[in-house]
């Protein structure tokens, strides 16, 4: 079982991160390990690259909230429940980048998780895109309810954990990413809650749009029928 997990992104934390893979500053988190500045002394294999962006994750997760449902992350969302989300998702390799590394070092980080494994940091949306984000949750909050459902999943808590996700990083002025088994099963993440307990609002625009959905579908057979 792949472990998903969503995390809010820090460009001050990824900034520590890389200056201590340069060596630049001390590294200041446990699970550090030393090999890691080794590899960034030149262009990192895609095994590399995992190992480099996971400790990027690590170190957003060591120090802000750290969410998680199953089913729930930027890559999946793109491919199963809306590709326009797509257009607000930066590479990992964008924030090495950023910091001054040299794109030919990172070109082997794959751009989105791998769901079949493995252990990396995927996709990012920047602090500077989050309105937009939160934005597009509210336009088309009604169509991911349906085309989840369709799915065979269960809309309430994968859009109230995406909600939730959205709303920490507008508050905190912060971005969000996402990671693959970088956490131990049994850490502490941001507890989704039960339908009942959800926003009252959200849950009931889901209702209303799964509501349609039914009597669409109903209308649909009755004419067929007919």
């Amino acid at each position: 079982m792949q472990l998903i997990t969503m995390h809010l992104y820090s460009p001050e934390i990824a900034t520590r991160y890389v200056r201590a893979l340069r060596g630049e500053v001390a590294p200041e988190w446990s699970w550090w390990d030393d090999e890691l500045k080794d590899l960034v002394r030149q262009p990192l294999s895609e095994l590399s690259a995992n190992r480099v962006s996971s400790g990027l994750a690590l170190a957003m997760a060591d120090e802000l909230p750290i969410f998680h449902y199953e089913g729930l992350g930027l890559t999946p969302w793109e491919a199963m429940i809306d590709r326009g989300l797509g257009m607000l998702m930066r590479p990992p390799a964008r924030v090495f980048v950023d910091n001054d590394v040299h794109p030919l070092f990172v070109h082997s980080m794959p751009i989105r998780l791998d769901l079949q494994g493995g252990i990396m940091a995927g996709a990012w949306i920047p602090p500077h895109l989050i309105a937009k984000f939160d934005e597009l949750i509210d336009i088309r909050l009604e169509l991911w309810a349906k085309r989840i459902h369709e799915s065979e999943a269960d809309p309430y808590p994968l859009l109230a954990t995406m909600r939730m996700v959205a709303d920490a990083a507008k508050s905190a002025g912060l971005g969000i990413i996402e990671a693959i088994n970088v956490i131990q099963p049994g850490t502490a993440v941001i507890e989704t809650p039960n339908r009942k307990k959800m926003d009252q609002q959200l849950r009931a625009r889901i209702d209303a749009a799964l509501e349609d959905e039914k009597t669409g579908l109903f209308n649909k057979l009755f004419r067929k029928g007919s």
